[in-house]
């Protein structure tokens, strides 16, 4: 199934901006008389029969709609600050259309490396994914929002499950407070590349102030942790 959208409808007529009509009449060679459906961006799925391509809109004749097609009993809004890459932010944007947003808010937090976000394109991006997903909800993109000015106004809303992703770079192992050393542990081996590597999962602690230098710069690699 293909799926336009419009939300410039009157009674049992609607029409196509546009972008949309240059698509429907020039990429997919969709012609007078044919039957199209759309949705309104609201949850509705139209079945239209298209009556005029004059100019730059294209005119239709609505047949049937579903108001309440894929109706959901929740709301999902998700936070998320703009990546460095912005190819990584427009993958995340398409994915969470595809899978059921309802609204999406770029954050700026205290160390955030991008503060410019090109609103525009994420709209475009939005419904096209939108229509490529067969979904009848456009999701809303807020604009660029304080990460500390998100959480206050979300403190004051009840009803609400408030979830936060966080990415641990650490896990917690004993060896780590018992300060074993690589010298300790026969698993830990140094590579080639001046890099400490083992097939059973050793790795050197990150944070670790005990430093070996080899060829390869500065390593850290006296107190161990387990993954």
């Amino acid at each position: 199934m293909e799926l336009f959208f419009t939300n410039n409808i009157e009674g049992d007529r609607a029409t196509l901006d546009a972008g949309e009509s240059l698509h429907c009449t020039k990429v997919m060679r969709h012609n007078t008389g044919e039957r199209i459906n759309f949705t309104d961006g609201a949850g509705g799925l139209y079945l239209a029969e298209i009556i005029s391509t004059q100019g730059k809109e294209t005119r239709l004749q609505i047949i049937s709609c579903d108001r309440e097609y894929q109706k959901r009993d929740y709301y999902l809004h998700m936070a998320v600050a703009p990546t460095k890459n912005p190819d990584r932010y427009e993958w995340f944007i398409e994915k969470a259309v595809e899978l059921g947003i309802d609204e999406i808010t770029p954050l700026e937090g205290e160390h955030s490396q991008k503060r410019v976000f090109k609103k525009e394109r994420a709209e475009r991006l939005i419904l096209s994914a939108m229509k490529q997903s067969l979904k009848t909800r456009l999701p809303i993109l807020n604009p660029m929002t304080k990460a500390s000015a998100l959480i206050t106004d979300y403190k004051q809303r009840e009803g609400w499950t408030k979830l936060i992703g966080h990415y641990r770079e650490t896990i917690f192992n004993p060896l780590h407070w018992r300060g074993w050393s690589c010298k300790d542990n026969p698993r830990l081996t140094k590579s080639k590349n001046d890099t400490l590597s083992s097939s059973l999962g050793w790795i050197c602690n990150p944070y670790c102030r005990c430093r070996l230098s080899g060829k390869g710069g500065i390593i850290h690699c006296k107190k161990t942790q387990y993954l």
